[in-house]
C-alpha cells in the first residue's frame, strides 16, 4: 500500500491519492452466484436496443416483439441522436433508407458505438447485403424478409446473454465487473478505482453483511487497523453520495460489524 495514503499529514480524502491504493479481487464466483440466487431484488440486466427509424410504421414493425421485461427499446430519428443517449445501446437497428451515404454513415455509427451490434434492415438485394456487411454492419436483412422479426429477437437474446455474463443488476444499480462500469437509476456513475473496488466487494458478498475487516482485506489487501477503518469510512461516504440517486438500494451501516448493500427502507 502506498505509504502516504494513510499519512495523517496527507488527507486520505484527496482524489489525487486514490490511484495509489492498490486493489485486488478477493471473493469467489461460487459465493457470488449463491448470493445472487438468494436475493429477490438481484436480476440479470437485459438488452438496450436503439431503433433508428424514419416513420412510425417502421418503428412499429422493427420494435414489434422485441420489448419485454429484459429489453429496453428507444426510438431515434437520426444517427446523430445516438450521442444523446446516457448509456450505449447493446444493439443498434437502422433502416437502409436512412443510410444515404452507406459506408460513411455506418462508419459514424460504429465510431459512436464501438461494441454495439449493428443491424441494417431493408437491404435491397443480396449484393446490397454483401456491401452493407463489408461497410461495417454485423447483419443486413433484406427488405420484407420473412425472418426479420426472428433475427432481431436473436440479436436481443445474444445481447442479454453477453450482459448476463458480465453484469449484475441490484435494484436500479447495474455493475459491469468486466468493464468496471456502474449505472445508477439509468445514469452511468464515474467511480475511482478504490470506490469501484469497495462496491465490488459489497456486490460479491451479497446478501450478507460484509465485515470491516473483509472490506479492508478485499480492497487493500492489508490487516484491519484504525487507520484503515477511517479510510474505508471515507470511501463509503464517497460511494453513498455517488449512488444517492438510487431509489431502491442503499449502503447500510451495521454497527459493530460492517456494511451491506441492501434495499432502501
Amino acid at each position: 500500500m502506498a505509504r502516504n495514503a494513510l499519512n495523517p499529514k496527507t488527507p486520505a480524502t484527496s482524489p489525487a491519492h486514490d490511484e495509489e491504493l492498490p486493489t485486488r479481487i478477493g471473493a469467489s464466483e461460487q459465493r457470488s452466484s449463491l448470493a445472487r440466487k438468494l436475493m429477490p431484488h438481484v436480476h440479470p440486466p437485459g438488452a438496450s436496443i436503439a431503433v433508428i427509424a424514419s416513420s412510425d410504421a417502421a418503428w412499429q414493425r422493427l420494435g414489434s416483439g422485441l420489448g419485454d421485461d429484459l429489453t429496453t427499446l428507444v426510438r431515434l430519428k437520426s444517427v446523430g441522436e445516438l450521442d444523446q443517449l446516457s448509456s450505449g445501446p447493446d444493439v443498434v437497428i437502422v433502416e437502409r433508407s436512412m443510410l444515404q451515404e452507406r459506408e460513411a454513415t455506418l462508419r459514424r455509427i460504429r465510431q459512436r458505438r464501438l461494441t454495439a451490434t449493428l443491424i441494417v434492415t431493408g437491404a435491397l438485394d443480396a449484393s446490397d447485403v454483401e456491401r452493407l456487411l463489408d461497410a461495417g454492419a454485423d447483419d443486413a436483412i433484406p427488405h420484407e424478409a420473412p425472418e426479420l422479426a426472428a433475427r432481431l429477437r436473436a440479436a436481443a437474446r445474444r445481447a442479454r446473454a453477453v450482459n448476463a455474463s458480465m453484469r449484475v443488476a441490484v435494484g436500479d444499480i447495474v455493475y459491469d465487473r468486466e468493464a468496471r462500469r456502474v449505472w445508477c437509476a439509468g445514469t452511468e456513475v464515474r467511480l475511482t478505482r478504490t470506490e469501484e473496488s469497495v462496491l465490488d466487494c459489497l456486490f460479491w458478498y451479497m446478501p450478507r453483511v460484509v465485515t470491516t475487516a473483509e472490506l479492508i482485506a478485499f480492497v487493500w489487501g492489508t490487516d484491519d487497523t484504525v487507520e484503515h477503518r477511517n479510510v474505508l469510512h471515507v470511501y463509503i461516504g464517497y460511494l453513498r453520495r455517488k449512488l444517492a440517486a438510487s431509489r431502491l438500494m442503499e449502503i447500510r451501516t451495521v454497527r459493530g460489524v460492517g456494511y451491506e448493500l441492501a434495499a432502501r427502507r
